[in-house]
């Protein structure tokens, strides 16, 4: 092994072994709130009514899906360069239907509208990577809008190319941080009030280019992000 590869090994084992602990660490916050929770429903539960049984029910099931997400995010950036995929060719609108209408179940603050352009387009690769990409970039699109009440998602076929692209309307990203933003465990400056482990985006970035694509961002801070993810199409 050469200097370079030694060094780049070292590094990725660094990045992994920040990750892992960020992660760690992070994890103790959706814990709490579900332990906080069901410790309420349970000592509780004859006495609450229906409306706050649905809702402690509900944070419960966010919290899960958040840790779900940190853990699934946390398993892509430990096994780059050692995914096995099973690619296939995939009707990229049919399959951002299904995530759309999931995500709609998970986050019901926002309405997440799908406009679809595509004319039926299809890509060659695997079905999980487009579910990465597409659960962090909605995840992320709900989460910096809160007082923002929707996310739009747009599929377009351009040429030889698939576009997704993924809108909100939240705090946007500071310009002078664009070009920081797919780094592993970079959080922009004014993110400190949300919870996160700066995974996400790295992760969409790895999947993206996992699937011969590419992935860009447009941001107004103050106004709102918009994502626009470009993979070959093969229809």
């Amino acid at each position: 092994m050469d200097m370079n590869s030694s060094d780049a090994q070292s590094e990725r084992e660094r990045v992994v072994i920040n990750a892992v602990a960020k992660v760690t660490h992070d994890l103790r916050v959706p814990l709490a709130s579900i332990k906080i929770s069901s410790d309420l429903l349970q000592k509780h539960r004859h006495s609450l009514s229906d409306t706050k049984i649905d809702a402690y029910l509900t944070r419960i099931s966010t919290q899960v899906n958040l840790m779900a997400q940190m853990l699934e995010n946390l398993s892509v950036l430990t096994k780059t360069g050692k995914v096995t995929l099973t690619n296939r060719q995939i009707r990229l609108s049919a399959l951002v239907d299904d995530i759309v209408r999931i995500s709609q179940s998970v986050h019901q603050s926002h309405q997440i509208n799908l406009i679809d352009h595509s004319a039926g387009a299809t890509i060659f690769g695997d079905e999980k990577l487009i579910y990465q990409i597409m659960n962090n970039l909605i995840q992320n699109a709900v989460k910096y809008s809160p007082n923002a009440d929707r996310v739009d998602v747009c599929i377009t076929k351009e040429a030889e190319n698939v576009k997704i692209c993924v809108s909100d309307y939240g705090i946007g990203i500071p310009m002078d941080e664009l070009s920081k933003i797919f780094a592993t465990r970079f959080r922009a400056a004014n993110v400190d009030i949300f919870s996160g482990t700066g995974l996400g985006l790295s992760v969409v970035k790895t999947s993206v280019d996992l699937l011969g694509g590419t992935i860009n961002v447009t941001s107004s801070e103050g106004r709102g992000s918009t994502f626009t993810v470009s993979l070959p199409c093969t229809q």
